[in-house]
């Protein structure tokens, strides 16, 4: 991505506070659109992030929420709509498959869904 070349838009990015994700925020910040910060926990760090984009001038917000429930999902997305206009990106860096999981792991659709917090068939899944 080249700087401004997403100007205008609107990102969300889940588990966008720490780690991958808020590499993934500031690389996103850089290229122009204004962006959604999803966090569960740790809201100082969200808070801190977001405080460094704004003094870059990035238009940014957070967004508390765990992103299992799909109820909830629907609740941030609103909430980051609200602040910022309508999502035209979104990264999903806030999922963490750990229960009962190997290495290579054949995770029935209900078993995904419960940890992703959506339904994907057998089919979908790398055996």
């Amino acid at each position: 991505m080249t700087a401004d070349s997403l100007r205008g838009r609107t990102a969300l990015v889940t588990g966008g506070s720490r780690g991958i994700g808020a590499a993934i925020s500031i690389a996103l910040a850089e290229a122009g659109p204004a962006v959604a910060i999803n966090y569960r926990e740790r809201t100082h760090e969200a808070n801190k992030l977001a405080e460094d984009l704004r003094k870059a001038g990035v238009r940014v917000t957070t967004v508390q929420a765990d992103v299992s429930p799909a109820e909830v999902v629907s609740k941030m997305v609103d909430s980051a709509k609200s602040e910022l206009g309508t999502i035209g990106i979104l990264i999903n860096a806030g999922i963490a498959i750990t229960r009962g999981m190997t290495i290579f792991p054949k995770p029935t659709s209900i078993e995904f869904g419960e940890e992703a917090g959506t339904q994907i068939d057998r089919r979908g899944v790398a055996p």
